[in-house]
């Protein structure tokens, strides 16, 4: 590791390794020599023992009752801190409650098409809870979670006497048992062609070299923090809202499924790369290359917008330009900046 590679090589030298030092300012001013390999590689096994676990709960789950969902509530928004990597988590739940932050609704419902997803309300008036309740039934959810039950049973009262928050969610709460409501439960989502590439590696860049802002106030990983402050996170969110302002549905494509659901599709679309600092070569090679074409097999209708000079790091958090057998991408690949 302390060589450059992102694997050790023989016997790792751990105290050498424990002492490397991370200098946010001097890497943002040179964002290509850095080796974030070891760092990766922690922040990587962290997202597997989160994802494996659930999975083994479960599994444990499904023996005892094979008929009840298992999920989890409360998931927070992409990142690469405490392990949420949200396409991991979304092979190894059976239904989702993620807090609305950093698109993590929006990507959850992509890696979810059949799986129930259901949302908190905490309004407490019917006019916003009607209003979000519908939109988030047009966005596929499932359910909701009313919090809390302090505050909607008067637990003082001997006869427990709904609260005023509860009589105003009452109308809101009905609507979604209603015919009309029932009939969009049965709705199928369809997306257009445009696909937002969803990269844990790139995320992991970006937590590891937030703006110098946050630098100096010392690491703040609330998701409310990082939603205001997150590079990626702006990014991502802007270039979905742009396409949606413009009549579309993008949807969220995982690094795993770009070669297997893109490499082979012939009609236009458009593939985005929020923030793609750090790219792995099955993104570039399988996944990217074959959603363009080259050569006489080129697909002219397939366009790729990144908002920043892509693939400047491997997937493990190395220079691309220092790799044994390094990637020409942008000679090949006609990116588009915006």
């Amino acid at each position: 590791m302390s060589s450059g590679q992102a694997l050790p090589s023989g016997k790792p030298d751990w105290q050498q390794v424990a002492g490397l030092k991370f200098d946010p300012i001097a890497a943002q001013r040179d964002r290509t020599r850095w080796n974030f390999s070891p760092w990766a590689d922690f922040r990587s096994y962290m997202d597997l023992s989160l994802a494996r676990q659930l999975d083994q709960l479960r599994q444990a789950a499904h023996e005892a009752d094979p008929r009840t969902p298992v999920g989890i509530e409360g998931t927070q928004m992409p990142h690469a801190f405490g392990g949420y990597d949200l396409w991991r988590l979304s092979q190894a739940l059976d239904w989702v409650e993620p807090y609305d932050i950093g698109n993590a609704r929006e990507i959850f419902g992509s890696f979810m098409p059949h799986k129930p997803i259901v949302t908190t309300v905490f309004e407490t008036d019917t006019d916003h809870a009607r209003r979000r309740l519908w939109h988030l039934l047009l966005e596929g959810d499932r359910g909701c979670i009313v919090w809390w039950s302090e505050d909607c049973i008067d637990w003082k009262r001997e006869d427990y006497q709904l609260t005023a928050k509860a009589k105003a969610l009452a109308p809101a709460l009905k609507d979604m048992t209603s015919p009309l409501a029932k009939l969009f439960l049965k709705a199928n989502p369809e997306y257009d062609p445009v696909y937002i590439l969803y990269s844990q590696p790139a995320s992991r860049w970006i937590g590891c070299l937030n703006p110098l802002s946050t630098v100096r106030r010392g690491l703040r990983r609330f998701s409310s923090y990082e939603a205001e402050h997150n590079q990626m996170a702006k990014a991502r969110n802007g270039w979905l809202k742009v396409f949606q302002d413009l009549g579309f549905t993008p949807r969220f494509i995982s690094s795993e499924q770009l070669a297997a659901e893109l490499s082979s599709s012939r009609r236009p679309a458009v593939l985005v790369l929020p923030t793609a600092w750090a790219l792995s070569d099955r993104e570039i090679i399988a996944g990217i290359r074959a959603f363009l074409g080259a050569g006489q097999s080129r697909k002219p209708g397939h366009a790729v917008f990144s908002d920043v000079s892509p693939d400047c790091l491997t997937n493990m958090g190395s220079s691309a330009s220092t790799m044994a057998s390094p990637i020409p991408f942008r000679s090949q690949a006609q990116i588009r900046r915006r």
